[in-house]
Formats: structure tokens, sequence, C-alpha cells
């Protein structure tokens, strides 16, 4: 309960200024993604044995350091990114080649931040949709619809992190973008159910 008071207090920006926000961030990933990408096919064949080469130099590095916790978290990312990179996808700079999305969308699942931020769009994305939804089939809100909202809304976010963190045990950044994208959708779902019954009733 006290949660909740402290959250509604909780300054949030404006839609407008959420939605600039995130697509800058959005924006500005993507041309980061899109010049690694242009670099890497610029230095061609090599660029993958001197990838591994320069991660086999940081890994022993780290590993004289005896950083044992560093170096396998290290070690678990670059396989992973070796994993999903490869040379054959750098031999088009085609924006709209499937090599070229499939490589784009592999480096985002392999970095943790690149991975937020596309999920804060998707996020944006669908606060957009909701609000012109609501704009278009509800028009203004009244403060009744609005409290019930919160607390169905609340409610249900509540209950689904202790679910997710409690009974299932998620600690996998991909297995928790993946629930939580899921509960999303539902939550977003429900929030309308809930206002469809409100103008139903009343």
């Amino acid at each position: 309960m006290a949660l909740r008071h402290l959250l509604e207090k909780l300054p949030l920006p404006s839609l407008r200024l959420y939605t600039s926000i995130s697509s800058m961030l959005l924006l500005g990933n993507l041309i980061y993604i899109n010049q690694l990408i242009q670099f890497s096919g610029d230095r061609g064949s090599n660029s993958k044995s001197e990838y591994t080469v320069s991660n086999t130099a940081t890994i022993e590095t780290l590993s004289s350091l005896n950083i044992s916790k560093t170096t396998e978290a290290v070690n678990h990312t670059l396989k992973k990114i070796n994993e999903s990179i490869s040379v054959e996808s750098f031999a088009t700079s085609d924006p709209l080649s499937l090599t070229y999305i499939q490589t784009l969308f592999s480096i985002i699942i392999a970095e943790p931040l690149s991975l937020l931020i596309l999920v804060n769009a998707a996020y944006c994305a669908l606060t957009l949709v909701g609000k012109s939804i609501q704009l278009v089939v509800f028009g203004a809100l009244r403060p009744i619809e609005v409290q019930r909202i919160k607390d169905k809304f609340w409610n249900y976010a509540f209950y689904k992190f202790i679910f997710l963190f409690g009974v299932l045990n998620v600690e996998d950044l991909n297995d928790i973008v993946l629930w939580l994208s899921w509960f999303s959708l539902l939550g977003f779902l429900i929030v309308f159910g809930q206002l469809s019954k409100d103008r139903f009733e009343m």
C-alpha cells in the first residue's frame, strides 16, 4: 500500500517528453550499431579473426589479474557475440537487406544496453498506441475511471512482479525481457478491458 502511494507521488515526464527521449535514444543506438556494422564490413574478412584475437588477449589479461567472476562474464558475453556475428553478415551494407537486419538484431540482442533501449522504445510505442485508442474510442477519461485503471494496473503489476521473480525465479535478462513483454501486452488489454467495463456499467 505504501509502495503504491510512493509510486503515485513519483514525478513522471509528460508523454511528449518521454517519446522524444525514447526516440533519440533509439535513433542514437541504431546509428551506433550501423557504424559498428559499416566499420566491421569495411575491415572485410579479417574482422572476425582480429576481433577474436583481441578478445582472447583481453580475456588473458583479465585471467592474469585473477578476476574470475569478471572473466567468466566477459567470456560468456564474447562467446555470445562471436556466435551471433559472422563474417558473411558483414558482406552487405544495404540497410534493407535481410542479412543486414539480422545482423542488426543480433547485435541489439547481444548487448544489454541496446536491448534495454529497444524495449524502452517498444513500451513508448505501446503507450502511444494506448493513448491514441483511448482518445479515439473513449475520449476524455473521468476521474473515477482514471482511479480504477490505476488501481487495476498497480494490482496487476505487483502480482506479476511477484510471480516473475518469486515463483519463476527468472534471472537471465533475455528471459526477463520476454516475460515483461508478455505481461505488458496482457496488462495493456486488461486496462482497456477495465475501461470498457466501466463505460458499459455507467
